[in-house]
């Protein structure tokens, strides 16, 4: 069976910017179908009004996935490569905004505003109300919101969203925790943990939500200390956070959970910075010093500072998942900015197989590296405190209850 329809599609070549537009189709179905799958999210968007049929199909599950797996599947590509379809999106906190939402390409395309649809639903009701991105898989990201302790699933390029049900623990004002938040492929399910670390120093409650049954449930408490407020890292289908040691602030330990398995263990950490006085987080008087756990391109990695060096600030991968003699230095702050004067925030991005990494510098600089090779260098005019997510555009649907 074929589907005739009468439609106007637009090309937009990337280089010369040249439109052509074919009239009058008749195509099959599944040419159609193949054809739609090579297309952007932004087209995507606005074909589903061409007719019923393309909006059923754009709209369903099946298709979404599939676009999904097509598109992302740029791990030979450059992140500099025209065809890559990422978006850098820096969340920023106002006095009068849930969130001040701008969404960038290293393309160079016009920047999105994507913060109506969370001011709309969620507007700050107080000063003390602020936001924290969790994390994000499959073009969609997981957002927690103080004092209302709401967390909320949303996909920037569709703006849908939906509400996450919380723990059956009390919340409170008192009370403080660290999320996480992980995608399973094997069994296509998103999990989100919860830790009480309010607890400390007693065990600290753990709970875990899965997408499958959204629903949370119970599991082994966290004993290992405290993880913080930050939130964990999820690489090789285990959730990460970073633990100072108790003996006199030297040392730390990266600490992973499986939670299908219900088991914490200690992942190995790079012995070049057993070093020296560590703060995970915090202010940085009188350390050496101070680390960040992150989530790099599906690689685990630390971002450092070390003070005795003029604030030099490097941040090293886990490029084997588990051998800590894989911990690679792959990228130094000094090869491409002046040290020395100040602090400056460094923020990771993304790494890629072929070596290139996309590193946001005092949140107002996005440079593209490969090495000491600087590929590209883009001018962000973000001022303020920011957190970048670099997700990729997708048509997958939000997770959770309660579609807004």
């Amino acid at each position: 069976q074929t589907m005739c329809e009468e439609v106007k599609l637009q090309f937009y070549m990337p280089t010369s910017m040249i439109m052509t537009t074919i009239n009058t189709l008749e195509i099959p179905e599944e040419i159609i179908e193949e054809i739609l799958l090579n297309l952007p999210v932004k087209t995507l968007l606005k074909f589903k009004c061409v007719s019923k049929r393309w909006r059923s199909l754009i709209s369903g599950n099946y298709f979404a996935k599939r676009h999904f797996k097509k598109s992302s599947s740029t791990t030979d590509k450059d992140l500099t490569d025209s065809t890559y379809q990422n978006r850098l999106t820096f969340f920023k906190r106002y006095q009068t905004n849930f969130f001040t939402v701008r969404s960038y390409s290293l393309r160079g395309e016009p920047v999105i505003d994507l913060s109506t649809g969370l001011d709309n639903l969620y507007p700050v009701r107080s000063s003390a109300e602020w936001g924290c991105v969790v994390g994000h898989f499959n073009g969609v990201v997981l957002i927690t919101v103080s004092v209302r302790d709401v967390l909320l699933s949303w996909n920037p390029s569709t703006r849908r969203i939906k509400k996450i049900p919380l723990p059956s623990f009390s919340w409170g004002l008192l009370r403080d925790f660290s999320f996480g938040f992980g995608y399973h492929e094997s069994t296509d399910e998103y999990t989100v943990v919860c830790v009480d670390i309010s607890a400390y120093p007693e065990p600290c409650p753990a709970h875990v939500y899965s997408s499958k049954t959204n629903s949370w449930k119970k599991i082994r408490d966290f004993e290992l200390g405290c993880p913080g407020r930050f939130s964990a890292k999820f690489v090789n289908g285990r959730f990460h956070w970073l633990l100072p040691l108790k003996v006199n602030g030297r040392g730390y330990d990266i600490v992973s959970l499986d939670s299908f398995e219900e088991k914490y263990e200690v992942v190995a950490r790079p012995r070049c910075l057993d070093i020296g006085r560590i703060i995970v987080g915090g202010i940085l008087d009188r350390y050496d010093h101070r680390l960040k756990l992150e989530e790099l391109g599906g690689y685990l990695s630390l971002v450092v500072i070390n003070v005795d060096s003029l604030w030099e600030v490097n941040i090293w991968a886990m490029m084997e998942y588990g051998a800590g003699e894989s911990w690679t230095k792959v990228w130094t702050l000094s090869d491409f900015f002046d040290v020395g004067r100040r602090l400056i925030c460094v923020m990771p991005l993304c790494l890629k197989n072929n070596g290139d990494i996309a590193v946001a510098v005092d949140s107002n600089v996005v440079v593209v590296c490969n090495g000491k090779n600087e590929l590209c260098r883009s001018r962000i005019n973000i001022v303020d405190q920011v957190k970048p997510v670099f997700y990729d555009e997708s048509l997958v649907s939000p997770f959770g209850s309660d579609e807004r």
